[in-house]
């Protein structure tokens, strides 16, 4: 009779020592967890040298730096952060790579939602390549300011055009405000807004044309058209004639959803006249 309180007392102690065991499970996981999110929030720093202050969260690296952060890779001489506010600014052959996407910079400030702003940027991805003053960007497009862009690596004879800014969305489409657009270094044609679809090509928006008329004796003409809204290109025409000499005047064209279309060009004007 006396054997039943102690094996109901050595049930209890083995069932307190059950729970006990799974509480203490649950924390360790709980405190690896833990551990493994701010290890996630940090900063993946790989450089010659660095230093790290645990109680503030500040670091310096220096030498060959490399950055990865959710798909990017982010290159430099030097860099300066903090994991607690996930903020660094990278410094000295700076260069951010995402995907087929390249930007260079002088200075850069990341942080580890993945935007950034850099100073002094030149950015390449086939077929446009841009320069500027400088650049803020996001994980899903970049905008450049008092940008240069060039459709095709920068030429005498490639399409160009500088603009106030230029956006860049890798896959979508570029955009721009407050355009010039032209070839090479000569940009005549303005455009207050420039939008191009990334999967059109741009040939399509240049003519060049020549030849021997009677009229008109030896000539070169070449044209530009811009999208400036869906379905209208507006741009210009510039046409070189031995017999009347240079002209100008600006065209444009329309596409209707309905596939009409319809085409205008106004009165050129006369730049040079050859002399009789």
């Amino acid at each position: 009779m006396k054997t039943r309180p102690k094996l109901a007392r050595a049930r209890v102690d083995d069932f307190a020592a059950f729970v006990i065991c799974r509480v203490l499970l649950f924390l360790v996981l709980g405190a690896a967890a833990i551990g493994r999110a701010e290890t996630s929030s940090q900063f993946r720093v790989d450089a010659d040298v660095g230093n790290l202050n645990f109680e503030t969260g500040e670091f310096t690296s220096k030498g060959h730096v490399r950055i990865r952060d959710k798909g990017a890779l982010l290159t430099a001489d030097e860099v300066h952060g903090n994991n607690r506010t996930g903020v660094a600014t990278v410094s000295g052959n700076v260069a951010l790579t995402r995907g087929a996407v390249r930007l260079l910079a002088d200075t850069m400030t990341y942080k580890l939602d993945g935007t950034f702003s850099a100073e002094h940027v030149r950015l390449g991805n086939y077929p446009f390549y841009a320069e500027g003053d400088s650049a803020t960007g996001t994980a899903t497009e970049i905008t450049i300011v008092h940008a240069r862009v060039s459709y095709g690596e920068p030429g005498p004879w490639q399409p160009t055009f500088t603009a106030d800014s230029f956006t860049y969305g890798p896959g979508s489409q570029v955009r721009s405000e407050n355009s010039l657009v032209g070839i090479g270094h000569l940009q005549w044609l303005p455009f207050p807004k420039f939008k191009k679809e990334m999967g059109l090509p741009f040939i399509p928006y240049v003519s060049l044309t020549g030849g021997y008329r009677s009229s008109l004796g030896v000539f070169g003409e070449a044209g530009m058209h811009v999208p400036v809204a869906p379905g209208l290109q507006l741009g210009g025409d510039l046409g070189v004639y031995s017999s009347r000499g240079v002209m100008f005047g600006p065209s444009g064209s329309y596409s209707g959803a309905d596939n009409r279309s319809a085409a205008a060009r106004l009165v050129p004007i006369r730049l040079y006249q050859r002399s009789r």
